[in-house]
């Protein structure tokens, strides 16, 4: 199902490994962990597979209702988020392809080729249900049975994992051919900041978060009009999207370390520990060790 939602949220740009636990696995993720509060977007193409449960994902301005087994088809550069309903977490594995970098590891395809592919032909994406599209389903699992199963050493893994990422884009082009198409394109405005999203990310990922004044130069533009294209870009102003990020890093590392309250609190650049609290609290209506006893859990199966 799919619905116009006309809610206005901040977005944040991603790398696209950012979501996979190595260079060659997925990433298992309680969807509780995250709220409906702001979208992301990278430059790279993601697919998704709800292991469990159900709720609402937003791509742009549409809204998908999704449900266990179903799966979800994200274009570079699209802004996107998801929630659960009320009923309770859902638990999905996402994976995503910088598609140049897959072309140069399997040895075959061109990327341009599939770049334009999503470009110009694509009128498909968000959750797409296993009862309305098999062929595409059917191809998601196979592309995280691969990854999952794999090793990465395994001859032909980068062959065969591109070939199902072929397939799938080629599946999909097919059945947009009586759509309306989506247009996939940057925007003048995220042109513009694209590189200063960069700095960001790399500041929020090594602890060197810059400043807006470098950020600025390295747009070739006036302090004013930075901030000014950088809301229209992301909905924040630079330093609110800076704290923002910087908190999202502490949800993952209170998730995914041992590491103490403490500590993350120095890594993510907060200094003070009573203001991170504060911060943490504000963003997430719970403490950061009352978010680790609630969202730290044992990973499931998928298949």
């Amino acid at each position: 199902m799919r619905n116009r939602s006309n809610n206005n949220l901040p977005a944040f740009y991603t790398y696209h490994n950012d979501m996979m636990l190595d260079a060659n696995k997925p990433l298992l993720a309680n969807l509780d962990i995250n709220e409906f509060t702001y979208l992301h977007f990278h430059d790279c193409f993601e697919i998704g597979y709800c292991v469990s449960g159900s709720g609402v994902c937003r791509v742009e301005d549409q809204e998908y209702t999704f449900k266990e087994g179903d799966v979800e088809i994200i274009f570079p550069f699209q802004k996107h988020m998801s929630r659960n309903d009320d009923a309770g977490p859902s638990y999905w594995y996402w994976i995503t392809f910088n598609l140049h970098a897959l072309s140069e590891r399997s040895g075959f395809g061109s990327s341009a080729k599939l770049e334009q592919l999503i470009a110009n032909e694509m009128g498909l994406c968000g959750i797409l249900t296993p009862e309305e599209h098999p062929e595409i389903a059917e191809l998601v699992k196979k592309i995280f049975t691969e990854t999952l199963e794999k090793d990465a050493a395994t001859p032909y893994h980068a062959e065969l994992r591109a070939l199902y990422v072929y397939q799938l884009l080629i599946q999909l082009s097919r059945r947009s051919a009586p759509l309306p198409k989506l247009q996939i394109q940057r925007d003048r405005n995220l042109q513009s900041v694209s590189y200063a999203l960069d700095l960001i990310a790399q500041g929020i990922q090594y602890g060197d978060t810059p400043s807006v004044e470098s950020l600025a130069r390295a747009s070739n533009m006036s302090v004013s009009n930075f901030r000014k294209v950088f809301r229209k870009v992301t909905g924040l102003s630079p330093k609110d999207y800076i704290t923002q990020g910087l908190l999202n890093k502490a949800q993952q590392l209170l998730l995914t370390t041992q590491k103490s309250i403490s500590e993350i609190c120095i890594e993510t650049g907060f200094g003070d520990q009573s203001w991170f609290n504060r911060q943490f609290l504000a963003k997430t209506k719970m403490t950061p060790s009352a978010f680790r006893k609630k969202f730290q859990k044992e990973a499931i199966a998928l298949l």
